[in-house]
């Protein structure tokens, strides 16, 4: 035999479950929010150091490279130069370039490593252009490493990577973090 209620069910009773289940699922969120957030600040902390390592790994190896040419100039450049002179100069260069893409492209790697959680798509994007960058740096390095005159021509597929970069990074970040991307990226 099936037991049957008769009668008026219990308002209260019949509105426990729901609000309870209500309770439980705004606790769910607000703890959901808060973890993502922690989330999107490690990314964004992780953006930063990729950022400063990518430039300090790019300035020091501009740095060198410059310091080669000054010790090697005027005859790198020079018309009176002898052929055998300037190609052995050229040398010196080209083996800076062609140094300095692998330490580029490690800095790119380690940028395009940066976790980023799916639906963080500020920061996916931001990292995906710096390592962009990157990889323009490190492709024009190789490129001097061919053919120094390619250093002292000026790249604007660079320069717009670079500009495109900043763009995302500062989308990404937010106080301090934005404006120390933007001194490191010449903003």
């Amino acid at each position: 035999m099936t037991d049957v209620v008769e009668g008026p069910v219990d308002g209260l009773a019949a509105r426990r479950v729901p609000q309870a289940l209500l309770v439980a699922l705004a606790a769910t969120a607000v703890l959901g929010t808060g973890v993502d957030r922690v989330a999107a600040d490690g990314e964004q902390r992780a953006l930063l150091a990729c950022v400063e390592a990518g430039e300090a790994v790019q300035a020091h190896e501009a740095a060198r490279a410059a310091g080669t040419v000054q010790y090697a100039s005027p005859q790198l450049t020079g018309a009176s130069t002898p052929a055998a002179v300037r190609a052995s100069l050229e040398a010196l260069v080209a083996g800076v370039a062609g140094e300095a893409a692998p330490q580029v492209d490690a800095a790119r790697a380690d940028c395009a490593g940066v976790g980023a959680l799916a639906w963080h798509g500020r920061e996916r994007r931001a990292r995906d252009a710096y390592a962009a960058l990157l990889a323009a740096e490190r492709d024009r390095w190789r490129a001097v490493a061919t053919d120094v005159s390619v250093l002292f021509e000026p790249d604007a597929s660079v320069a717009a990577l670079r500009s495109r970069a900043l763009a995302s990074l500062v989308a990404a970040l937010a106080g301090e973090q934005e404006r120390r991307v933007r001194d490191l990226l010449g903003a």
